[in-house]
């Protein structure tokens, strides 16, 4: 019998150090995108057996005996076991792959993320993507992330959605949180501090105070620090990501409306904490004091409250995270790389933490982005986020 026959397929004819092109089986995006499904399937399947049994022992199913608990954990454990390997398989497909190196380099995306973005992404025309992503409107589109008539799309009952959903969940609920958690770190108050130095004193570390906590951070990479008027704590950031929110994030929260969008001028909203009962009432839509607006109705901060404002800034992040990985992408395979419309046909400027240094191969991207000098360490004042 004979072996099938490979060929080279130019979205993925990626060149080793030798300088060899890559030989890959025509279906091998195909194979790859079955792999990472698998993975988060078997995910999903663990924390659904996981929350049966409870997060702290609470059983949220009370009437499990102490047998069933421990078949439920087996299960759990089993499938944890079963994501690791899909892991490393993944990371094995993509171990050659230069534009896999680049992802995996960024902290806050890991295999398993590159290999969602290499499965669904494709630069030249296939039987699941006829038209190939020339620009990052076409990506942004495909993702979910463009907007229709000034709002996010959204799904209606009956209709086949104009993006794909799930890459768009992974993408805004997975890459672009990864991207904020692992590059942010909070600076403590007090009780947190405690906290801290009480786990450094059982593993026979000094404690911290508050300056040298500061100097720790700085010394890990996380050296711009920001602090604004709507955050809890300062945060200290590292690399281009995080920073990227927290900057889009500030502009929304200060920017001011006439009219509150979340109460449309009323000053009153539902009750988020109704039950389904209540929201059936006559005047459940006018039930309690709009938060955004503290019942003024306005002037009030863009947004419908603060959680908007934060979904907001994270779709923002993947975009702008989406634009770069393209244009690496297409940068690798010698293909003309565009700007989005706006900055292209518009006159738009890029995001200015946007605009990270290029990285070297044999560098990872904290260091490389460090060792250009990095972001300024200043706060920017509301009129510059």
């Amino acid at each position: 019998m004979k072996a099938p026959r490979k060929r080279t397929i130019t979205y993925l004819s990626l060149v080793n150090g030798a300088g060899q092109p890559w030989q890959v089986m025509p279906d091998r995006a195909d194979r790859l995108r079955g792999l990472v499904r698998m993975y988060y399937d078997m995910q999903k399947l663990r924390i659904a057996a996981g929350n049966r049994v409870g997060p702290t022992g609470e059983e949220s199913e009370p009437y499990l005996d102490a047998e069933a608990k421990d078949g439920l954990d087996h299960i759990r454990t089993g499938f944890r076991k079963m994501e690791l390997q899909v892991v490393k398989v993944v990371e094995t497909a993509l171990r050659d792959v230069p534009i896999a190196r680049w992802l995996t380099a960024i902290d806050g995306v890991g295999p398993c993320m590159a290999g969602v973005l290499l499965s669904e992404v494709s630069l030249i025309p296939t039987d699941r993507h006829p038209e190939p992503f020339t620009t990052i409107s076409k990506l942004w589109k495909f993702t979910g992330l463009h907007t229709s008539n000034g709002a996010a799309p959204r799904r209606k009952a009956g209709e086949r959605a104009g993006f794909n959903p799930w890459l768009r969940s992974r993408i805004v609920a997975v890459l672009a949180r990864n991207l904020i958690k692992t590059n942010t770190r909070s600076e403590p108050d007090e009780a947190r501090l405690a906290e801290i130095n009480a786990r450094r004193e059982q593993a026979g570390d000094a404690p911290f105070s508050l300056e040298t906590w500061r100097a720790a951070t700085c010394a890990a990479g996380f050296a711009t620090r920001i602090e604004h008027p709507w955050m809890a704590h300062a945060v200290y950031v590292r690399g281009p990501w995080a920073r990227i929110y927290y900057d889009y994030r500030h502009r929304k929260e200060s920017l001011t409306v006439a009219s509150c969008m979340g109460c449309a001028g009323t000053g009153r909203r539902a009750d988020p904490d109704a039950t389904a009962e209540e929201k059936r009432a006559e005047h459940a839509k006018n039930a309690v004091v709009c938060w955004n607006c503290a019942g003024t109705g306005g002037p009030a901060p863009w947004g419908r409250g603060a959680d908007h404002r934060d979904q907001a800034a994270v779709r923002y992040l993947a975009k702008m995270f989406l634009g770069a990985f393209l244009n690496e992408y297409r940068k690798q395979e010698s293909l003309v790389v565009r700007p989005p419309y706006a900055e292209e046909k518009l006159g738009a400027q890029p995001h200015r933490a946007a605009l990270a240094p290029a990285i070297p191969e044999t560098m990872g991207y904290v260091e490389a982005y460090r060792d250009e000098g990095g972001p300024e360490d200043e706060v920017q004042e509301a009129e510059g986020a």
